[in-house]
Formats: structure tokens, sequence, C-alpha cells
């Protein structure tokens, strides 16, 4: 079953990365470029977990071979979002944008406690709550006024689902701790992922400023 799963995801981000680069190589600009390079990683990250996965039939022994292409996909994420809230007016952030820091850092500190990587969990954690920071605040401003979402009004569903994807991720990790108890709560966060990604792509493509 988690073979399936697995490939099943592998599929995804490899259609995700496929029409994202012919997207970078048509409108030829920054944020698309960004983009791709996150699926491409989140791909390659991915390839690897399937192939022991296939060879040995268990996961990987190393977690932080493909913990570092998970990583850059969040990274290159972060990077599209703060393209896109570079292109707001002045206006000060909203104080829910630091409700996912919060529970980003009260996460993290639990990962920590029951024994999971210090670095890997502030690294991901803290990639998490930028990403929900920017999220949550080209969110509200694009529900800001008439003018703000004019503005931003193209990059709104893409910051929604940046935000939903956050949670997602966040709830996988968090199942991931309770596995052995409920290994069905951890497989639907899985396709949930899958579909956040696809998500993105779908939302990045309908945006003008992407």
């Amino acid at each position: 079953m988690e073979a399936i799963i697995e490939n099943i995801a592998l599929a995804v981000f490899i259609l995700c990365f496929g029409l994202s680069l012919v997207r970078a190589f048509k409108v030829r600009t920054r944020p698309w470029v960004i983009l791709a390079s996150g699926f491409g990683c989140n791909m390659l990250a991915q390839a690897y977990w399937v192939g022991y996965i296939m060879v040995f039939g268990e996961t990987p022994a190393y977690f932080y071979i493909s913990d570092i292409g998970w990583a850059a996909d969040f990274l290159f994420i972060l990077m599209v979002l703060i393209e896109c809230n570079i292109k707001l007016s002045p206006t000060p952030p909203t104080p829910a944008a630091w409700i996912p820091v919060v529970i980003s850092a009260v996460l993290c500190v639990y990962y920590i406690a029951i024994g999971n990587s210090v670095v890997a969990c502030v690294v991901d954690n803290g990639l998490m709550a930028s990403i929900g920071y920017f999220a949550v605040r080209g969110v509200a401003h694009a529900s800001g006024g008439k003018e703000a979402s004019r503005q931003f009004r193209n990059n709104r569903a893409f910051a929604a689902m940046c935000l939903a994807f956050v949670v997602i991720e966040l709830c996988l990790w968090t199942a991931s701790c309770f596995y052995s108890e409920v290994p069905a709560l951890y497989d639907l966060f899985n396709y949930a992922l899958f579909a956040s990604h696809a998500g993105l792509l779908a939302c990045a493509w309908r945006s003008e400023d992407i």
C-alpha cells in the first residue's frame, strides 16, 4: 500500500514539474522558473524515496537525502510568495499572519521533544512558518478593499493554496508521529499533500503576476 501511495505522489510531482517547466519556458518569468525548480526538487526527492522502497522494500535509512529536496521545494514556494508580496502596496502586515508562525514554533518544539532531528525540525518548521506568514498576508491584503483586491486578485488563490499547503504539511508531520496507531490518517494527509501541489500549479497558472 505504501509503495502505491508513494508512486502516485511521484506521478503527480512529475506532472507538476513537467507542466511548470513548459510554462516557465513559455512565459519566461522569474516566479515560474522558481516554481518549476521547486517542483523539480520535490520530484527528485520523491524519486529517491520511491526507488529505495522499490529496491529494498522499506523506507530509506537516510532520510536527509529526501529531506533536503523537500526543504528546497518549501524554499522555492516561499520565494514565489515573497515575489508576489513585493508587488503589494506598502501596508502593515495583519496580526493574523503570525498565527502560522506561532503554530509552527509550537509544533517544532513538540517534534524535537519526541526525538526528531533538531536541525530538520528548525529548518522545516521555519520554512512552514515563513510560507504561512506571507500566505496569510497575501490573502488578507487581497480582501482589504477594492483597490487592494484589484492589485492582488490574481494572486489571492495562490496565496490561499499556499496556506492550505502549510496546514496539510503540518498535519502530515503530526500524523506521522502517530502512524503506528492511526496509519489511515497519515495516508489521508499524504493524498491531500499531492492535491495541494496540483492546486499550487493550477492557481499559479491562473495568476497573471506569476
